[in-house]
């Protein structure tokens, strides 16, 4: 044999033994006593954990114990929290209860933490029918109240938590809001504090307000009272007429009344009803 001897033995090992074997006699003339005459012995390897194809850069990983092949870093036995992949140890689905999941598949072996579901534990809680794409975890379909690939609840703002699941605007909105996500607060003094889901214009007014967004009435309106559609005044406040009853009465009416359409002084009436008093009307004598 050649004096300088290379041996390769792949493996996880403590110790090394050298030996010559004359068990089996390859020439005739071979002795049945030898000598084994060592100068130097070179025993190369890699730390325990370590792994690599002429060098040890590579840490055993997710391998029982981090004992794995010297040079293809392969596992005899996975470590806890991992399962096979070929000659390989992964690790277990992160949202796994327990970090446990089946060896062979990599499915959770005692459910889900709190917020997912399926088999992988990589669907959202929300979704319906717990069913989910198996790579991004994307929702199929959502419980009512949620929407979107991951199932995200409803915004505050909606009627009963009920929105579109696709694209979750609100169906309806609770009273006081309006637009798409219900989070536009409407007009203060809708009647009821309820306003039209899309425009945020009011359907009736508090008394006292007028219009789409319930402007308050003009400040001539008598009790602060105008029709709810024109906000035209339905009666002025002495001293003043017109629609808004924004004019102001001739300075002589009387108690600073006027028509509250032509803003002719209501004190007239009563002159002429004294005049046919004293001009046309005579006592009588009888007898």
């Amino acid at each position: 044999m050649s004096s300088t001897q290379s041996v390769t033995c792949p493996g996880v090992a403590r110790y090394v033994t050298i030996y010559s074997d004359r068990r089996v006699k390859a020439y005739t003339w071979y002795s049945d006593q030898a000598y084994l005459e060592l100068c130097e012995v070179y025993v190369n390897g890699c730390q325990f954990g370590e792994y690599g194809n002429g060098n040890c850069d590579n840490v055993c990983t997710s391998c029982a114990g981090n004992r794995c092949h010297p040079t293809s870093g392969s596992c005899d036995v996975c470590a806890a929290g991992s399962y096979r992949v070929g000659d390989q140890c992964v690790h277990c689905p992160q949202n796994c209860a327990g970090n446990t999941c089946d060896s062979p598949s990599g499915a959770c072996s005692m459910g889900c933490l709190a917020g997912f579901s399926g088999i992988y534990c990589k669907c959202p809680a929300n979704c319906n029918d717990q069913t989910c794409d198996g790579a991004t975890g994307h929702c199929a379909n959502c419980y009512d109240g949620f929407y979107g690939p991951v199932c995200t609840p409803c915004p505050a703002g909606c009627s009963t938590d009920t929105c579109d699941k696709s694209t979750g605007n609100c169906i309806q909105c609770d009273a006081g809001f309006f637009g798409n996500q219900c989070d536009q607060s409407c007009p203060a003094n809708c009647k009821a504090n309820v306003c039209n889901k899309d425009s945020g214009q009011c359907g009736d007014c508090d008394d006292g307000f007028y219009g789409p967004v319930c402007t308050p009435c003009p400040t001539g309106c008598s009790t602060d009272t105008c029709d709810k559609s024109t906000g035209n005044c339905i009666q002025c406040d002495a001293g003043f007429f017109g629609n808004q009853c924004d004019q102001s009465c001739p300075g002589n009416c009387k108690a600073n009344v006027c028509n509250k359409d032509s803003g002719q002084c209501g004190g007239r009436i009563n002159f002429n009803i004294d005049f046919l008093a004293k001009h046309i009307c005579r006592p009588m004598k009888i007898g």
